[in-house]
C-alpha cells in the first residue's frame, strides 16, 4: 500500500500542524527565553521536513531497512527537540510530538513494527519525564494518560487506513466495472452484428436451396413445353401445367420462409418420403432420377432432415443446370447404426474443380452446422457426386 493512499495523505499537513502548536503552548507555559524558542522551533522545523522529505518517499512495502532509517532519524531529531525542552525544564503538551510517529507506524509497518515504534515513542517520553523528575513514581498517572493517548491513536489511524483501503478498493472496483461494461457493450455489438450476418447467410442458403431448386424445375419444364410447343400441344399443356405447380410450390416455399424464418420443407414427412417426393418432381421435369434407400431407416433431428433433402435437392439442381445430365440417382443409406450416408451422383460431364460455388458453398456451412460432413466426388467425364454423412442422433451437439 503506498503511503499516498495513507490517512490524511501521510499525515503532513495534521503533524506540522500538531509540532508547531505543541511546542508554542509548551515554551509559553513557562515564558522560555528567545534563544530556546528559536531552537526549538527550528529543530521542530527540521522533524517536519524530515517527514515530508524523507517519509514522502516511504510506502509499506519499501525494504525494512529504509523504513528503520526514516523511523530513526525522525527519533533523533525529537531527540534533539526533548534535549531543548529538558534543558528550559519543561514538558507540557510535549507528549503531542510523538503521536505523528505513533501513527505512521501503524500506516508504514505491520503489527511488529507498529509495536516497536509506539514502544519507542513511549520510552522516549518516559525518558523525558524522569529528566524532569527526581523518580517515575510521581509520574506513573502522566504515564498511564500516555499509553491511552499511543493506543487511541494507534486505533484511530487503523481505523482510518482501513476506510481509506476501502475507498481505494471501491474506486477499483468502480473502474474494473465501468470497464467491464464497456466491454460487455462491446460485445452485445459484436455478437448482434455476428447473429445478424448468420442470420443473411441462412437466409441467403434457404432462398438459394428452395426458390432456386423450385425456379430451376419451372424452366426444364417451360423448356420441354418449348421443344413440343408446335407438334404435341397435349404434352405442351402438360410440362407448363407443371412448370406452373412448381412455381406455386415455390411461391408457398417463399411464404413459409418470411413468415417464420425457418421454413421446413418436410412438413413432418420423414426423409425417405420427401426424397421420394423430390425424385417425382424431378422425373416430371424430363430428367430420370431415382431412389434407393438401404438399411433400416434411423430417426434424425429435424435440422439433419432438413440438410440432407437440402443436399439432394441442390444436387439435382447443379446436375440440371450444369452437368448436361440424363440420369440422377440418389442413395440413402442407414447401413451403419451411427452415421446417415447420403448419395447424390449424376452421370454429367463431371468437373477438374471441385469446389464449387455458392450453393456447394451453403451446403457445406450446412453440414458443419449440424455435425455433418460434405465431400464432392467428380472428374472430367466421370459424372458428378454429393456425399453427405451426418451423425445418427436426435439431438445436436451442445
Amino acid at each position: 500500500m503506498k503511503v499516498k493512499g495513507s490517512p490524511f495523505d501521510h499525515g503532513h499537513g495534521l503533524t506540522a500542524f500538531v509540532v508547531f502548536v505543541a511546542i508554542a503552548m509548551t515554551l509559553i507555559e513557562r515564558r522560555s527565553s528567545l534563544t530556546a524558542a528559536l531552537l526549538a522551533m527550528a529543530a521542530g522545523a527540521l522533524y517536519v521536513a524530515v517527514t515530508i522529505l524523507a517519509g514522502n518517499r516511504i510506502d509499506r512495502d519499501s525494504p525494512t531497512l529504509h523504513k528503520t532509517g526514516y523511523f530513526l532519524l525522525a527519533f533523533a531529531v525529537l531527540g534533539g527537540l526533548m534535549a531543548i525542552f529538558v534543558r528550559e525544564r519543561l514538558f507540557g503538551v510535549m507528549w503531542l510530538v510523538y503521536m505523528p510517529m505513533v501513527a505512521q507506524g501503524r500506516i508504514f509497518f505491520r503489527l511488529p513494527g507498529t509495536i516497536t515504534v509506539a514502544v519507542a515513542a513511549l520510552a522516549m517520553m518516559a525518558l523525558h519525564i524522569r529528566l524532569l523528575e527526581a523518580s517515575f513514581t510521581g509520574a506513573l498517572p502522566d504515564l498511564l494518560a500516555l499509553a491511552t493517548a499511543v493506543v487511541f491513536v494507534l486505533v484511530f489511524s487503523d481505523i482510518a487506513m482501513r476506510e481509506s483501503t476501502a475507498r481505494a478498493d471501491l474506486q477499483r472496483l468502480s473502474t474494473e466495472l465501468e470497464d467491464a461494461n464497456q466491454r460487455l457493450g462491446a460485445y452485445a455489438i459484436e455478437a448482434a452484428e455476428l447473429a445478424a450476418s448468420r442470420e443473411r447467410t441462412r437466409m441467403a442458403r434457404e432462398i438459394h436451396d428452395s426458390v432456386g431448386h423450385s425456379l430451376t424445375a419451372v424452366h426444364m419444364q417451360i423448356e420441354a413445353a418449348r421443344a413440343v410447343l408446335d407438334h404435341d400441344p397435349d404434352t405442351t399443356r402438360a410440362a407448363l401445367d407443371k412448370a406452373q405447380q412448381s412455381i406455386h410450390e415455390g411461391l408457398a416455399e417463399i411464404r413459409r420462409s418470411v413468415s417464420t424464418l425457418r421454413a421446413d420443407p418436410l412438413d413432418g414427412q420423414s426423409l425417405e418420403s420427401a426424397l421420394d417426393e423430390l425424385v417425382e418432381r424431378t422425373k416430371s421435369g424430363g430428367l430420370a432420377a431415382s431412389l434407393e434407400t438401404r438399411g433400416e431407416p434411423i430417426p434424425l433431428s429435424p435440422a439433419r432432415k432438413l440438410a440432407a433433402f437440402r443436399v439432394a435437392q441442390e444436387g439435382i439442381t447443379n446436375s440440371r443446370k450444369h452437368a448436361a445430365v440424363s440420369q440422377i440417382e440418389i442413395v440413402l443409406d442407414y447401413a451403419t447404426s451411427d452415421t446417415v450416408r447420403l448419395e447424390i451422383r449424376d452421370d454429367g460431364v463431371g468437373s477438374e474443380t471441385p469446389e464449387g460455388g455458392f450453393g456447394l458453398l451453403g451446403l457445406r456451412e450446412r453440414a458443419r452446422q449440424v455435425d455433418g460432413r460434405l465431400d464432392v466426388v467428380t472428374a472430367p467425364g466421370e459424372g458428378f457426386t454429393l456425399v453427405l454423412e451426418l451423425p445418427a442422433a436426435l439431438e445436436l451437439p451442445a
